[in-house]
């Protein structure tokens, strides 16, 4: 089991304190069991959507680019 913190979308700012992240679709490239995602979704506008989004990313392992 893998658990891998930091997880934001491609199209988030990360010019914050955060060291390391990744991407949704990277970290099941890095063969993730699991993902931690805190920032994207809490300042997001709309945090179902966006958790929504990013757990499709995830299980479908695929570009965030193809999803609005």
């Amino acid at each position: 089991m893998t658990v891998t913190p930091g997880i934001r979308l491609a199209s988030d700012n990360v010019n914050d304190q955060k060291k390391r992240v990744t991407t949704p679709a990277m970290a099941k490239e890095l063969t993730s069991s699991y993902i931690v995602v805190g920032r994207t979704i809490t300042g997001s506008q709309d945090p179902l959507a966006t958790y929504k989004k990013v757990i499709k990313i995830f299980k479908e392992n695929r570009n965030e680019k193809n999803y609005c």
